[in-house]
């Protein structure tokens, strides 16, 4: 019995990795949330308190105090729920090369597919932003003449290996359309 071909993705997997960088922005955002909310209290009572401390009541300063600990709950579970969230997302991330066409599958909640036929590629690039050097990890682009392609058609989140053994997969499929098209 001939073996059933393995799908791209679990070949050349996306790195966890990805989940960081997807959580990063909310991540630092919950961070300076957190740190302004902690010392909003402390310098309301230091400033306002001292120098108006008959016309501010202990209890508004004790109040301000308890919505910053909500506040400061309620960010961490908003952060909670985003590193979920990302993970959801990096676990039904799909992409395959098959016979003729590129494949990219994303977004758990609203799913997105591109298909792209490997006659309609015209380059396969890598590249890195700040955080993605900083995680040592690649973006794969993918270009076609459409707009789509500039939109959807890359694959975020994967070690340089199986970044460039993608990238060498995608032109040899690109060559390999071009010989059968030419001939």
């Amino acid at each position: 019995m001939e073996n059933p071909r393995q799908i791209t993705c679990e070949q050349y997997p996306l790195s966890k990795k990805k989940i960081l960088k997807k959580s990063i922005s909310t991540i630092s955002a919950a961070v300076i949330i957190l740190l302004s909310l902690l010392l909003l209290p402390l310098l309301f009572k230091i400033a306002f308190h001292s120098a108006f401390s008959a016309l501010v009541p202990e209890s508004a300063v004790a109040l301000f105090s308890g919505v910053g600990v909500f506040l400061v709950i309620l960010a961490i579970i908003v952060t909670g729920l985003e590193v979920l969230y990302q993970y959801w997302y990096f676990k039904t991330y799909f992409y395959d090369l098959t016979e003729n066409v590129l494949i990219i599958r994303k977004n758990p909640i609203t799913p997105a597919e591109i298909s792209i036929p490997y006659e309609k590629l015209q380059d396969v690039y890598l590249d890195q932003d700040f955080i993605d050097r900083v995680l040592k990890i690649y973006d794969l682009h993918i270009s076609s003449a459409t707009v789509t392609s500039g939109k959807a058609a890359h694959i975020d989140g994967l070690d340089i290996d199986n970044a460039m053994k993608l990238k060498a997969l995608i032109l040899a499929k690109m060559e390999e359309n071009s010989l059968k098209v030419n001939s």
